[in-house]
């Protein structure tokens, strides 16, 4: 549990959700297992200790093992749970972490928007 980065693959560079986020990508870490990959998915991300930090599976559905979509409500909300000298002093890194996570959700929604307006100038 903590602040920490991730490292894009070659693909995750590539990527038109994560790949403008940069590399290393500041994000926070709150989990103590990790995944495989699903047969077919592409891996985006990893770090020394989890390889596996995030995939693509086809063009939308996306997985991930590290959190850079809170916002300052969020980080108010875990507060509480977390260690009280775990977010002394961190509003920059959370800065950061909440940056990279709007740029992803964004990119994320411009595409689904583009494929539903593209679908329906199809039909």
């Amino acid at each position: 549990m903590g602040f920490g980065f991730i490292e894009l693959t070659e693909q995750g560079k590539q990527d038109p959700v994560i790949g403008n986020t940069g590399s290393p990508l500041s994000v926070f870490h709150w989990h103590g297992d990790t995944f495989d990959l699903p047969e077919g998915a592409v891996l985006l991300a990893s770090t020394a200790a989890y390889p596996h930090q995030a995939f693509r599976y086809g063009n939308t559905a996306y997985g991930l093992q590290f959190h850079f979509e809170p916002e300052r409500e969020t980080w108010l909300a875990w507060r509480p749970h977390l260690p009280t000298d775990l977010l002394a002093g961190t509003e920059e890194k959370q800065r950061l972490i909440e940056q990279a996570g709007r740029a992803a959700i964004h990119n994320f929604f411009d595409i689904a928007v583009g494929a539903c307006l593209q679908n329906a100038e199809a039909s």
